[in-house]
Parts: structure tokens; C-alpha cells; sequence
């Protein structure tokens, strides 16, 4: 192991003998193989003091990122669970309500994506800004609980939206500032994988809050669920206050050493990723973004991806309206046909398992007869399906060309959303199609850092980009459901699943054509380079053999005064 500079330099220059990955090249494996990448964290080309600081970073970084991410998409998902589990008769919601819902979600979090981005990119603020807005998410989930008026559900989702906003965008350019490229969709995925989970979590929680404390202190089951994710947000927020990092450039963190905390922004240095400047915007910048194709192609291709996927966690919608034409299903979650005492089926049980069984059973007897639990339970195989997608597309993706990765999530997407536009078909194929939505998770994890590599050669570039990016797709799909997939019209959205499905396509085709523009430029470059290299060689020539001629004449004038002198 090398030796490393125990007294360092200035926060801005790391200098001295650091250890890293670079005298060991990473074992080459063949497609056949590349399966195993999946279980390669920690490379045994690294030192083993890399590893170590790698996999403290891992611990403490990426856990709490997983366990932040996780609370939005508990938060997010229990506003759906809520809606079909009595929020929708208790607050009287019987129009666009549950579409605006989202929309002022969307709102607050467009509005913060620039400002929240700019803070978190300031390493005397990063350490400290995200815990606190964590804290703030905790109280506001706490007062959803409370709610008693549609007014003051719009506040809230307002306010979550804008807190939501430094996790699910500044987090990204956290890890970005960490780990190196090659580690980067890894982490990506695993963190992505979290906020699915957090969807089959939501299900569950809501499931048990509904079954066990609905009408405990005269407090709703839907209600209950607000007070129990909170109970799950603040101690993360809190935890956040002790272990989080913020930039490699900021403070050392205590659970770092000093040697590791150096080593930590060497590698990064190294990899060419650039730490923040104090002047951001300039005209430099302003002519890499705007004058060049990617920023146009990277915006518009994830407005139609944001827009897409909106079908993706409808699922309830569908098993509430089918249990209600059936009859059997009522605001108390007892089936109404004299069958139940207790809440449920009496062949169905109430935990995720037996809720499957009744999918089967409705499958072979056509009669549709879910429960609230099983409405909340049911669903949950979306999220799961997205989290295993999501692990292995993007884990696979460091090793497989990144288009044919996204090809084939793409067309399942499309055959998915296909089968929902025909609506007539087996209800076994009708739950295929929905659980395969959950293949639309896999793009964020890989389009954002393609995006970034694509532009690796301007920081600020890929800052500016990402950060447009979510804000343009935001803006979209805020106002997109209301007009496409109006709730009066669920779940059988004829209008919606229609465009759904040019907005997938659109995806696919917007990233293949952003593949090709990128190696025509690398072909472009490659070319003027080794025609630059081409001229440099003549011109080296010429000046050779101008030196030759040179050296000549001077030769032939000493020889002409040495006989002179001999003359004399």
C-alpha cells in the first residue's frame, strides 16, 4: 500500500501519495459473464484502503439517500392508499381533486429544482440543508393527518413537493460528487431501487394502519398511515444531522479518517469530476449548453418519459372500481355479501400472500371482490417488480451497451401499456400488464448519467442540463393528467393510454437518435484529432528538415572560414 500525505493540503488541492485503483486494470468479462458484475462493490483492483473508505461511504451516504428516497415514495404512495381507503368519502373528493393533488406536488417541486440544486452544490450549506428540509418533510407529514378541508390537502402537497426536492435531485449531484462514473449507476440503481420499496412498504403500512387502528381514538385508518410515516421520517431526518457528508469538498465527516477523507476527493479529482465553482453561470457555459444538441434532446426526452409513467401506480383505481360494480366491496373493507365478519374474504386472508390467492381466485371465477386491504396490498407487486428491474438493469448497464438496455425496458413498457389500451382482456393478463409497469423505474437511474457522460465535458453543463431536465418534465406532467387521465374517467383512460403509448415510443426513439449524435461526435472528434496529429507530425518534419538545412549551411560556412584561415 502506498503511503499517504497525513498533512494535507488546502481544502481546494490534494496533492501527495494517495492509493487508488489505477496501477491494476478491472478483470474483463465477456457478455456471457457480465451477470456477475451485479456483485462487484468493491473491486479487488482497488487498495484495500480503497475499498474500506468505499465501503464507509456506502454505509453511511448511500443508506441514508435509500432511507430518505424510501419516505418520499412511502409519502407519495400513501396518498394514493388514502384515497381508496376513505379519504376520498371523508373529505368528500368527487371530482379532479385526486388529479390536482399531484399537480400542486409537482408544482412546489418544480418551482425548487434550480434554487435547490444551487444550494446543495455549496459545500457550507450541503451538510446541513438537507437534513433540515428532512425534518420539515416529517412535520408536514404530520399534519396531513390532520387535514380537514381539500384546501388544506393542496397546502400540504405543495409544501412536500418543494421539501422533496433536495433529495430526489440534490442527492443525485451528491453521490455524482462521491463516486466515480464506474460506480455511479450501481449506487444509482440501489438508491432508485429504495423509493420502490418504499411503494411496497406504503401498501402494507396501509393495509395494517386500515386493519388495526382505523376508528382507534375515533381517528381514521387513512389517518393513521400520515401519523405513522411521519413517525418513520423524523428519526431518518434526525440521523441525517450526525452521519450526513454533504460535498467531499465541505468538512471532513467524523467517520471518516483523514487519510480517507483525502483519498475520497483524489479519486474523484482523478476521474475528472470537477468541485463546485464560485462563480457558476458564465458565457462559456451559457454557449456548451445552448449551442450544442444535448441539452435540447436530454429535456425532451425526459418530459416524455415523466410523462409516461403516470399510468404506472393506477393500479388501485382499477381493483377499487372493479370491487364496486361487483357489490362486494365496502367503505369499511367487508365484503357486502353476508359472507364476512371480519374485514376480509373469508377465503382470502389479509397479508400480501393471501391477497394473491384472491387475485387467482377473481381470475378463475370472474367475480371481483377485493377488500381494502387487498386494494392496498395488491398493488405492491408493481413496486417489487420495479425494484428487481431496476437492481439489474441498471447494475448491467456498466457492462452491456446502455441502448439495448434501455430497448428492451422500453418495449416491455409498450407491450404493457398495449394491453391496457385494449382493456378486454383475461384478468390474469390484465394484473401481467399492470406488474410490468413497473419496468418505467429502470430509466431515471440510466438516462441521468448517460446524460451527464454525454456532457462530462463541462460540469456546469451537466448541472444546468439535469436540473432542466426534471424542471421542464415536471411542468408537463404537473398539468398532463388532468387533461389526459381525468380521474372521472379511471381506470379505463382510452384517451391516456393512447398517448402513453406514443410518449414511450418517443422515448425509445429520442434516446437511440441521442445515441447516434454521440459517436457520430465521437467519429467527428477522433477524425480531427488524428488529423491535427497528422499535421503536427508534417510540421515536426518540416521543421526537421529545416534544421538539417540550416545546420548544413552553417557546417558548409565553417568549413569555407577554416580554409580561409589556412589560406592566411
Amino acid at each position: 500500500m502506498g503511503v499517504i500525505t497525513t498533512h494535507g493540503p488546502p481544502e481546494d488541492d490534494v496533492e501527495g501519495v494517495i492509493p487508488g485503483s489505477s496501477a491494476n486494470q478491472p478483470k474483463v468479462r465477456s457478455y456471457a459473464t457480465a451477470w456477475l458484475y451485479l456483485f462487484d462493490w468493491y473491486p479487488s483492483h482497488y487498495s484495500p484502503m480503497e475499498r474500506k473508505m468505499l465501503r464507509k461511504l456506502d454505509s453511511v451516504l448511500l443508506t441514508f439517500g435509500c432511507l430518505a428516497f424510501l419516505v418520499k415514495k412511502l409519502d407519495t404512495s400513501n396518498l394514493h392508499n388514502a384515497y381508496v381507503s376513505g379519504m376520498k368519502e371523508d373529505l368528500h373528493l368527487y371530482g379532479n381533486q385526486y388529479s390536482l393533488f399531484h399537480t400542486f406536488y409537482d408544482l412546489g417541486y418544480l418551482l425548487c429544482q434550480i434554487p435547490c440544486i444551487l444550494i446543495v452544490s455549496r459545500p457550507s450549506f450541503a451538510t446541513f440543508f438537507i437534513p433540515t428540509m428532512e425534518v420539515c418533510w416529517a412535520l408536514i407529514t404530520f399534519g396531513q393527518a390532520a387535514v380537514k378541508s381539500v384546501d388544506q390537502v393542496y397546502g400540504c402537497r405543495f409544501a412536500l413537493g418543494v421539501l422533496e426536492t433536495p433529495v430526489s435531485s440534490g442527492l443525485f449531484f451528491i453521490f455524482a460528487s462521491w463516486y466515480r462514473p464506474s460506480e455511479l449507476f450501481k449506487r444509482a440503481g440501489v438508491w432508485y431501487t429504495s423509493f420502490a420499496l418504499g411503494g411496497i412498504f406504503s401498501g402494507q403500512l396501509q393495509a395494517a394502519a386500515y386493519r388495526h387502528l382505523n376508528g382507534v381514538n375515533g381517528i381514521a385508518g387513512w389517518r393513521w398511515l400520515y401519523i405513522l410515516d411521519g413517525c418513520i421520517s423524523l428519526p431518518i431526518a434526525i440521523l441525517g444531522f450526525a452521519l450526513f457528508p454533504g460535498l467531499p469538498a465541505a468538512k471532513k465527516p467524523w467517520w471518516m479518517t483523514k487519510d480517507e477523507h483525502e483519498m475520497a476527493r483524489k479519486r474523484v479529482k482523478d476521474a475528472g469530476i470537477k468541485q463546485s465553482r464560485p462563480s457558476i453561470f458564465s458565457k462559456v457555459l451559457l454557449k456548451r449548453v445552448f449551442t450544442k444538441w444535448h441539452f435540447y434532446l436530454a429535456v425532451l426526452l425526459y418530459t416524455f418519459y415523466l410523462s409516461s409513467v403516470y399510468p404506472t401506480s393506477q393500479m388501485g383505481l382499477y381493483l377499487k372500481s372493479e370491487a364496486g360494480k361487483s357489490g362486494h366491496h365496502g367503505h369499511n373493507g367487508t365484503a357486502t355479501n353476508g359472507t364476512s365478519t371480519n374485514g376480509t374474504h373469508p377465503h382470502h386472508g389479509t397479508n400480501a400472500t393471501h391477497a394473491l390467492n384472491a387475485t387467482l381466485n377473481a381470475t378463475v371465477s370472474h367475480h371481483h371482490h377485493w377488500t381494502v386491504q387487498q386494494i392496498n396490498q395488491i398493488p405492491t407487486g408493481v413496486q417489487a417488480v420495479s425494484a428487481v428491474a431496476l437492481l439489474i438493469s441498471t447494475s448491467l448497464c456498466m457492462v452491456y451497451p446502455v441502448w439495448v438496455i434501455v430497448t428492451v425496458v422500453q418495449f416491455i413498457v409498450l407491450f404493457a401499456v398495449i394491453v391496457l389500451r385494449v382493456w378486454k382482456v383475461p384478468l390474469t393478463l390484465h394484473f401481467f400488464a399492470y406488474f410490468l409497469l413497473g419496468f418505467t423505474s429502470c430509466l431515471p437511474p440510466i438516462i441521468i448519467p448517460w446524460v451527464n457522460i454525454l456532457m462530462k465535458d463541462n460540469a456546469e453543463a451537466r448541472a444546468v442540463t439535469t436540473g432542466a431536465m426534471i424542471m421542464f418534465g415536471s411542468a408537463v406532467s404537473s398539468f398532463y393528467p388532468i387533461t389526459v387521465f381525468p380521474v372521472l374517467q379511471a381506470p379505463r383512460w382510452k384517451r391516456g393510454y393512447t398517448v402513453t403509448i406514443i410518449f414511450v415510443s418517443m422515448v425509445w426513439i429520442l434516446f437511440m437518435v441521442g445515441t447516434y449524435l454521440n459517436k457520430r461526435d465521437i467519429r467527428r472528434s477522433e477524425a480531427l484529432k488524428a488529423r491535427d496529429e497528422e499535421r503536427t507530425d508534417d510540421e515536426v518534419s518540416s521543421m526537421e528538415l529545416a534544421g538539417m538545412d540550416e545546420k548544413g549551411e552553417n557546417s558548409k560556412v565553417q568549413f569555407v572560414h577554416i580554409e580561409e584561415k589556412e589560406m592566411d
